[in-house]
């Protein structure tokens, strides 16, 4: 009896995907769900242009912003930052910052998308890997996960600040 050994190839390895294709369903249902949840977040959205959130975090006070940076007929622009509260304990963390994002809602798909992440545009779907700012091949996917987790995060522990006029 002989047994041959097949070498196998990189195509024969269960999970290997050399080329990254995005999922399209699974963005789409997350940019849906990202929206309606954002606006649960901020039900004024038409007329107001900042709600802050509060989150406690062990002993700090964590503050999340979420600013109307831009109206237009169909889609509404958000910036959303994080940091820490300026109450005790948090000035010896303040250079570090916070995650910062820029964020879509198209009214009329009732869709919201990353559009931007600290400071960097043009988040492309697909991301040859390596590459020279070294982002994820799913980079994009990631980010509005991320915004969802955010989002989900103040719906179920955030707290409205008031604001001082």
């Amino acid at each position: 009896m002989s047994s041959k050994v097949k070498k196998e190839s990189p195509d024969d390895l269960r999970g290997f995907n050399p080329r990254y294709i995005p999922d399209l369903r699974g963005h789409i249902s997350q940019c849906e769900w990202n929206y309606h949840s954002l606006m649960k977040l901020m039900p004024a959205l038409d007329s107001e242009d900042l709600r802050t959130f509060m989150l406690e975090r062990a002993d700090r006070l964590m503050r999340i912003d979420m600013r109307v940076s831009e109206r237009c007929k169909y889609t509404t622009t958000l910036s959303v930052s994080q940091s820490l509260d300026a109450g005790e304990g948090s000035a010896g963390a303040s250079w570090l910052g916070g995650p910062s994002m820029t964020v879509r809602l198209y009214h009329d798909a009732a869709m919201a998308e990353v559009i931007a992440f600290q400071q960097q545009r043009r988040i492309q779907p697909r991301n040859a890997y390596p590459n020279p700012r070294m982002h994820h091949r799913d980079e994009k996917a990631q980010l509005n996960r991320f915004l969802g987790d955010w989002v989900k995060h103040c719906l179920h522990h955030g707290q409205v600040a008031a604001h001082a006029p």
